[in-house]
Protein backbone atom coordinates (compact mmCIF):
# COMPACT_ATOMS: atom_id res chain seq x y z
CA UNK A 1 0.00 0.00 0.00
CA UNK A 2 2.88 2.36 0.76
CA UNK A 3 4.32 1.78 -2.70
CA UNK A 4 0.91 2.47 -4.25
CA UNK A 5 0.50 5.70 -2.30
CA UNK A 6 4.00 6.88 -3.21
CA UNK A 7 3.33 6.26 -6.87
CA UNK A 8 0.09 8.19 -6.57
CA UNK A 9 2.14 11.23 -5.58
CA UNK A 10 4.39 10.87 -8.64
CA UNK A 11 1.91 9.93 -11.37
CA UNK A 12 0.57 13.48 -11.95
CA UNK A 13 4.10 14.62 -12.83
CA UNK A 14 4.53 12.02 -15.55
CA UNK A 15 1.08 12.54 -17.00
CA UNK A 16 2.05 16.08 -17.93
CA UNK A 17 4.55 14.68 -20.42
CA UNK A 18 1.70 13.12 -22.36
CA UNK A 19 1.54 9.89 -24.30
CA UNK A 20 5.16 10.19 -25.47
CA UNK A 21 6.33 9.17 -21.98
CA UNK A 22 4.92 5.69 -22.59
CA UNK A 23 6.78 5.23 -25.89
CA UNK A 24 10.26 3.65 -26.04
CA UNK A 25 13.25 5.88 -26.60
CA UNK A 26 14.49 6.18 -30.17
CA UNK A 27 18.13 6.93 -30.85
CA UNK A 28 18.88 9.18 -33.80
CA UNK A 29 20.80 7.61 -36.66
CA UNK A 30 24.06 9.49 -37.30
CA UNK A 31 23.59 9.45 -41.07
CA UNK A 32 20.13 10.98 -40.65
CA UNK A 33 21.46 13.76 -38.42
CA UNK A 34 24.24 14.41 -40.95
CA UNK A 35 21.63 15.35 -43.56
CA UNK A 36 19.92 17.94 -41.33
CA UNK A 37 20.98 21.56 -41.72
CA UNK A 38 18.19 23.51 -40.01
CA UNK A 39 16.34 22.69 -36.79
CA UNK A 40 13.45 24.60 -35.24
CA UNK A 41 13.15 24.15 -31.49
CA UNK A 42 9.70 24.54 -29.98
CA UNK A 43 8.80 24.17 -26.33
CA UNK A 44 5.49 24.23 -24.50
CA UNK A 45 4.47 27.29 -22.47
CA UNK A 46 5.78 27.60 -18.94
CA UNK A 47 3.95 25.27 -16.53
CA UNK A 48 1.25 26.88 -14.42
CA UNK A 49 2.82 25.49 -11.27
CA UNK A 50 5.98 23.93 -9.90
CA UNK A 51 5.80 20.65 -8.05
CA UNK A 52 6.91 19.65 -4.57
CA UNK A 53 6.73 15.88 -4.04
CA UNK A 54 7.87 13.84 -1.04
CA UNK A 55 7.74 10.19 -2.07
CA UNK A 56 8.69 9.20 1.46
CA UNK A 57 5.94 11.18 3.15
CA UNK A 58 4.86 9.44 6.37
CA UNK A 59 1.23 10.03 5.44
CA UNK A 60 1.66 7.84 2.37
CA UNK A 61 2.26 4.86 4.66
CA UNK A 62 -1.34 4.90 5.95
CA UNK A 63 -3.29 3.81 2.91
CA UNK A 64 -5.58 5.92 0.79
CA UNK A 65 -6.54 8.32 3.58
CA UNK A 66 -2.89 8.95 4.38
CA UNK A 67 -2.15 9.44 0.69
CA UNK A 68 -4.98 11.96 0.42
CA UNK A 69 -3.53 13.90 3.34
CA UNK A 70 -0.07 13.79 1.76
CA UNK A 71 -1.44 15.03 -1.56
CA UNK A 72 -3.23 17.92 0.20
CA UNK A 73 0.03 18.85 1.94
CA UNK A 74 1.86 18.55 -1.37
CA UNK A 75 -0.63 20.87 -3.08
CA UNK A 76 -0.22 23.45 -0.32
CA UNK A 77 3.56 23.40 -0.67
CA UNK A 78 3.33 23.59 -4.45
CA UNK A 79 1.16 26.68 -4.18
CA UNK A 80 3.68 28.40 -1.91
CA UNK A 81 6.61 27.48 -4.16
CA UNK A 82 4.81 28.54 -7.33
CA UNK A 83 3.86 31.93 -5.86
CA UNK A 84 7.45 32.54 -4.75
CA UNK A 85 8.97 31.60 -8.11
CA UNK A 86 6.44 33.52 -10.15
CA UNK A 87 7.04 36.60 -7.98
CA UNK A 88 10.66 36.62 -9.15
CA UNK A 89 9.59 35.91 -12.76
CA UNK A 90 11.33 32.56 -12.81
CA UNK A 91 11.00 30.58 -16.05
CA UNK A 92 12.39 27.19 -17.04
CA UNK A 93 10.92 26.32 -20.43
CA UNK A 94 11.95 29.27 -22.61
CA UNK A 95 15.54 29.34 -21.28
CA UNK A 96 15.74 25.57 -21.82
CA UNK A 97 14.73 25.98 -25.47
CA UNK A 98 17.24 28.80 -25.97
CA UNK A 99 19.99 26.72 -24.33
CA UNK A 100 19.27 23.77 -26.61
CA UNK A 101 19.16 25.98 -29.72
CA UNK A 102 22.47 27.62 -28.80
CA UNK A 103 24.05 24.21 -28.28
CA UNK A 104 22.76 22.97 -31.63
CA UNK A 105 24.28 26.01 -33.35
CA UNK A 106 27.59 25.28 -31.64
CA UNK A 107 27.43 21.78 -33.15
CA UNK A 108 26.95 23.18 -36.66
CA UNK A 109 23.19 23.17 -37.05
CA UNK A 110 21.30 26.29 -38.06
CA UNK A 111 18.94 26.28 -35.08
CA UNK A 112 16.29 28.74 -33.95
CA UNK A 113 13.49 28.76 -31.38
CA UNK A 114 10.06 28.99 -32.99
CA UNK A 115 6.62 29.49 -31.49
CA UNK A 116 4.04 26.88 -32.42
CA UNK A 117 0.28 26.56 -31.68
CA UNK A 118 0.43 24.70 -28.38
CA UNK A 119 -3.01 24.14 -26.86
CA UNK A 120 -4.58 22.68 -23.74
CA UNK A 121 -6.78 19.58 -23.82
CA UNK A 122 -8.25 18.24 -20.57
CA UNK A 123 -5.64 20.07 -18.56
CA UNK A 124 -2.68 18.82 -20.61
CA UNK A 125 -0.57 21.04 -22.84
CA UNK A 126 -0.36 19.49 -26.31
CA UNK A 127 0.88 20.25 -29.81
CA UNK A 128 -0.64 18.64 -32.89
CA UNK A 129 2.25 17.86 -35.16
CA UNK A 130 0.15 18.52 -38.25
CA UNK A 131 -0.32 22.11 -37.05
CA UNK A 132 3.41 22.83 -36.94
CA UNK A 133 4.43 25.61 -39.33
CA UNK A 134 8.15 25.71 -40.02
CA UNK A 135 10.52 25.67 -42.97
CA UNK A 136 13.22 23.88 -41.00
CA UNK A 137 14.52 20.46 -42.06
CA UNK A 138 13.53 19.12 -38.66
CA UNK A 139 11.58 20.31 -35.61
CA UNK A 140 12.67 19.49 -32.08
CA UNK A 141 9.57 19.34 -29.86
CA UNK A 142 10.03 19.72 -26.11
CA UNK A 143 6.76 18.93 -24.28
CA UNK A 144 5.99 20.69 -21.03
CA UNK A 145 8.89 20.23 -18.66
CA UNK A 146 8.07 19.06 -15.15
CA UNK A 147 9.93 21.44 -12.85
CA UNK A 148 10.18 21.35 -9.07
CA UNK A 149 11.55 19.39 -6.12
CA UNK A 150 11.31 15.68 -5.30
CA UNK A 151 12.37 13.84 -2.15
CA UNK A 152 12.73 10.25 -3.44
CA UNK A 153 12.32 8.39 -0.14
CA UNK A 154 11.71 8.90 3.58
CA UNK A 155 14.39 11.09 5.14
CA UNK A 156 15.95 12.01 1.79
CA UNK A 157 16.74 15.54 0.68
CA UNK A 158 14.69 17.28 -2.00
CA UNK A 159 16.35 17.20 -5.43
CA UNK A 160 15.83 20.18 -7.78
CA UNK A 161 14.28 18.32 -10.71
CA UNK A 162 13.50 18.85 -14.37
CA UNK A 163 11.87 16.07 -16.41
CA UNK A 164 11.13 16.33 -20.11
CA UNK A 165 10.86 14.41 -23.34
CA UNK A 166 12.47 15.52 -26.62
CA UNK A 167 11.14 14.51 -30.05
CA UNK A 168 12.88 15.37 -33.34
CA UNK A 169 10.43 15.34 -36.25
CA UNK A 170 11.45 14.92 -39.87
CA UNK A 171 10.34 17.32 -42.61
CA UNK A 172 6.99 15.50 -42.98
CA UNK A 173 6.31 16.37 -39.28
CA UNK A 174 5.18 12.78 -38.75
CA UNK A 175 8.31 10.67 -38.76
CA UNK A 176 10.22 10.74 -35.50
CA UNK A 177 13.98 10.81 -36.05
CA UNK A 178 14.73 10.87 -32.35
CA UNK A 179 12.81 10.44 -29.10
CA UNK A 180 14.54 10.83 -25.77
CA UNK A 181 13.62 11.23 -22.12
CA UNK A 182 15.69 13.38 -19.80
CA UNK A 183 15.83 13.75 -16.04
CA UNK A 184 17.98 15.94 -13.84
CA UNK A 185 17.57 15.62 -10.08
CA UNK A 186 15.12 12.78 -9.50
CA UNK A 187 16.16 9.43 -10.97
CA UNK A 188 13.22 7.63 -12.53
CA UNK A 189 13.14 3.82 -12.26
CA UNK A 190 13.59 3.30 -15.99
CA UNK A 191 16.64 2.88 -18.20
CA UNK A 192 14.86 4.86 -20.93
CA UNK A 193 15.54 8.11 -19.08
CA UNK A 194 18.92 9.84 -19.29
CA UNK A 195 19.82 11.02 -15.82
CA UNK A 196 21.97 13.73 -14.25
CA UNK A 197 22.38 13.85 -10.47
CA UNK A 198 21.71 17.01 -8.45
CA UNK A 199 24.64 19.09 -7.27
CA UNK A 200 22.46 20.90 -4.72
CA UNK A 201 19.81 19.37 -2.46
CA UNK A 202 17.53 20.64 0.32
CA UNK A 203 16.86 18.77 3.57
CA UNK A 204 13.33 20.17 4.00
CA UNK A 205 10.71 22.19 2.18
CA UNK A 206 11.41 25.04 4.61
CA UNK A 207 15.03 25.05 3.41
CA UNK A 208 13.81 25.53 -0.17
CA UNK A 209 11.59 28.43 0.85
CA UNK A 210 14.28 30.05 3.00
CA UNK A 211 16.06 31.28 -0.13
CA UNK A 212 13.84 30.95 -3.18
CA UNK A 213 16.34 32.83 -5.36
CA UNK A 214 18.90 30.09 -4.70
CA UNK A 215 16.17 27.46 -5.18
CA UNK A 216 15.34 28.96 -8.58
CA UNK A 217 19.02 28.85 -9.46
CA UNK A 218 19.15 25.14 -8.63
CA UNK A 219 16.20 24.52 -10.96
CA UNK A 220 17.95 26.48 -13.72
CA UNK A 221 21.01 24.27 -13.20
CA UNK A 222 18.80 21.18 -13.56
CA UNK A 223 17.34 22.57 -16.80
CA UNK A 224 20.87 23.20 -18.08
CA UNK A 225 21.75 19.57 -17.30
CA UNK A 226 18.73 18.37 -19.28
CA UNK A 227 19.75 20.59 -22.20
CA UNK A 228 23.23 19.05 -22.11
CA UNK A 229 21.96 15.46 -22.38
CA UNK A 230 19.58 16.39 -25.20
CA UNK A 231 22.51 17.91 -27.09
CA UNK A 232 24.66 14.84 -26.48
CA UNK A 233 21.94 12.72 -28.09
CA UNK A 234 21.92 14.93 -31.21
CA UNK A 235 25.66 15.01 -31.89
CA UNK A 236 26.53 14.11 -35.46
Amino acid sequence: MYRFASRALLVPLLLVLGACAGAPKLDAAKDKLAGIKTIAVTIAPEPKGYFVTDLGSPGAMFGLIGAAISIADQNSKQGKLTSALQAQKFAANAPLAEKVAAGLRAMGYDATVEQQPWGEVEGKITLKYEDIRSNADAVLVLPTANVGFIAPRMGADYDPTVLTAAILLDRDRKTQIYRGFHSAGYKLPSESWRYTASKTTYPTFEAIMQNTVAAAGSLTAAADAVAATILEDLKR
